[in-house]
């Protein structure tokens, strides 16, 4: 049986630890942080937040979701404005045509 890769990541919540200020990322089977020997847990991918411990598949905090989410929103949006935008144009140029 094929054991699967965890992808969560680790890090050290120790205020005092250079390496918790630098959001340094442990793999998922790490026990302590090697610098000050404090025991890691799980933190979000993206921000370094701290995570808990749903499921393997689990990376990515809350609030970094809602802002990719978000920002696709946005996307969709300005790619629709543009869409409409050059379409207008093509109408114009169109019935200008069509006048000739």
């Amino acid at each position: 049986m094929l054991k699967r890769r965890d992808k969560r990541i680790k890090g050290c919540w120790n205020p005092k630890c250079k390496r918790c200020k630098k959001h340094y990322k442990y793999k998922a089977d790490e026990k302590y942080c090697s610098l000050c020997k404090s025991e890691l847990v799980y933190v979000c991918a993206k921000c370094g937040g701290l995570l808990e411990d749903v499921g393997r598949k689990h990376t990515v905090c809350a609030k970094c979701l809602a802002n990719k989410e978000a920002n696709a929103d946005a996307r969709k949006e300005a790619v629709a404005t543009v869409l409409s935008a050059t379409a207008a144009v093509g109408n114009v140029v169109a019935d200008s045509i069509k006048k000739k």
